[in-house]
């Protein structure tokens, strides 16, 4: 429809919109049609078309991160296709339940799995970022600042430990498994606890790995910082799992109902109904069946892991230059090109902070469609990367 064409073409122009790059500038077209900020030039009269391309953005948003046919993809693998489509580049899915997929542009291609492991980065970053005990010494030896840790292994019997742990009992630490990821087995102790706390959050950790790290509890947000090709490119605050009240619904049909909202459902991050979950609210003298005053909210757990039901809000406009270096460098010690690095601030206007992890696949979804805030473009930036776009 000529009309159409020139409606859409028209509001482009006048306000500088990039609808290649992401169907969310042309949903800001459909929001300045909507509340009449806009007005058509006087040869565009055609009502009609102006009403089909509303609805026709409406569709297309509610749908915006699906790739039809491949519904069971990573959320970091739909932004990657989806940025591909925007920008021109071929793709064809090599392996579905692997989430390998080639993106090629003439005699350009490239091989991305999951979203973010490409040939831009090596297999010996891959395995160093994976141990967090070898990962934390090669930040250290860069200058970054790091928790103070020890290391617990499986060949240790119970008396080592607790000779071990003694002068740490009532202290304030974090237990974790030396080389899982998504906040698997990991227990936050943020206040003070006793013996018995700490020993069985030492055996859960067990159950993921033969060794087990013990790390001061550094007080402060923990930011996930997005490097890419050696620049920090976004910043997200993790809040740990939560549910707000509404004066008449138990905890866990709120926690049902989160886990039904789009984002939730996009990320592939549900909040868990765990045994962590169950200890952590008995601790607040609460039970899945509670029920929490209007406006109030309750947290679930203490890591704040988006795998876990976390949700991420955008800082990257707040955040000091100064901690996005200290990310940059912490990722150039690995010689990394997509990374993400999880720093944990007390002070945003201080210079004390402490890097606790450096990730070699990151989930950047949670970067890119963040739960709170604009989001960044990760996916054109790693196309950028790529060589692609």
């Amino acid at each position: 429809n000529k009309d159409l064409f020139n409606a859409l073409s028209y509001v482009n122009k006048k306000y500088n919109l990039k609808a290649e790059e992401s169907i969310d500038e042309m949903h800001n077209t459909y929001k300045l049609i909507e509340t009449n900020t806009y007005n058509f030039p006087k040869n565009i009269t055609n009502n009609k078309a102006i009403n089909l391309a509303k609805k026709h953005i409406k569709e297309l948003y509610s749908c915006r991160y699906n790739i039809s046919g491949y519904e069971t993809f990573n959320a970091e693998s739909k932004v990657l296709i989806k940025d591909s489509i925007a920008q021109g580049v071929d793709y064809n899915v090599i392996n579905e339940k692997k989430a390998i997929v080639e993106h090629f542009k003439g005699k350009n291609k490239e091989f991305v799995i999951q979203g973010s492991r490409t040939s831009k980065d090596s297999y010996i970053f891959e395995n160093l970022a994976d141990d967090k005990i070898i990962a934390k010494s090669i930040i250290q030896e860069s200058g970054v600042n790091v928790p103070k840790s020890i290391v617990l292994t499986a060949d240790m019997n119970d008396k080592d430990i607790e000779e071990i742990m003694e002068p740490l009992y009532n202290a304030k630490l974090v237990v974790k498994p030396r080389s899982t990821n998504y906040g698997t087995g990991i227990t936050v102790f943020a206040e003070p606890t006793n013996k018995t706390n700490i020993l069985k959050a030492i055996k859960y950790a067990f159950k993921f790995d033969n060794n087990v790290l013990i790390e001061e509890y550094v007080k402060g947000m923990e930011y996930r910082f997005l490097v890419i090709d050696g620049k920090c490119l976004s910043v997200c605050n993790r809040r740990p799992a939560s549910v707000v009240g509404d004066g008449k619904s138990t905890i866990m049909e709120l926690i049902n109902a989160k886990n039904k909202e789009d984002w939730h459902a996009l990320t592939g991050c549900p909040v868990k109904k765990d045994k962590p979950v169950q200890e952590y609210l008995k601790m607040q003298g609460l039970n899945f069946n509670s029920v929490i005053e209007s406006g109030k909210r309750i947290f679930l757990r203490t890591n704040s892991n988006c795998s876990t039901g976390g949700e991420s809000v955008d800082y990257t406009e707040i955040m000091p230059n100064k901690f996005k270096e200290v990310a940059e460098k912490a990722a150039a010690s690995f010689k990394a090109k997509i990374c993400g690095v999880d720093i944990i601030i007390e002070d945003l206007k201080k210079d004390t902070y402490a890097v606790i992890e450096i990730n070699d696949n990151p989930g950047f979804s949670i970067n890119e469609w963040s739960y709170e805030g604009t989001g960044e473009k990760i996916g054109i930036a790693i196309l950028k990367l790529l060589k692609l776009i």
